[in-house]
């Protein structure tokens, strides 16, 4: 099952990057190709610009920690089992964002291309979320990914 580890150190303080991440909402303002968001009990539901829809079930949410975790139940991208954790930890004068994320091909003929994708749209997600905590909007993109 492969990992991504994106870890994002940032000049600003812990409160002001969770109030970004810890936004379920907020979405649609940092995830690449994602239009809305909106949360429904423990379900995150994002509309992808083609009209796809990613489901996320949330757990473990925590603002003391500044966490959560996430499993995707539908997603237009070719994996099976795709979960991870988000959380902000203070870091010196600043902050740092952790994203961890797990998922399995569901082709394993092209397991190594789905992961190139994949840890290409996690890194894009990664960066528009750090012009989003840093700057307070989004710098767009395309790649689909719910997270």
């Amino acid at each position: 099952m492969p990992r991504i580890i994106n870890t994002l150190d940032l000049a600003v303080d812990a409160g002001q990057a969770w109030r970004v991440v810890g936004d379920l909402a907020d979405a649609a303002t940092w995830v690449p190709g994602v239009v809305a968001a909106r949360v429904d009990g423990d379900l995150r539901i994002c509309t992808t610009a083609d009209g796809g829809e990613i489901r996320e079930r949330i757990s473990e949410m925590s603002v003391e920690d500044m966490s959560y975790r996430y499993e995707h139940l539908a997603t237009p991208a070719p994996v099976l089992g795709s979960r991870g954790t988000l959380r902000v930890r203070p870091n010196g004068v600043g902050c740092r964002v952790e994203w961890e994320a797990e998922f399995t091909p569901i082709d394993p003929a092209h397991a190594d291309e789905i992961t190139a994708a994949m840890i290409a749209a996690f890194e894009a997600a990664a960066a528009s979320l750090r012009h989003r905590i840093e700057f307070g909007s989004a710098s767009g993109g395309s790649s689909g990914l719910g997270g």
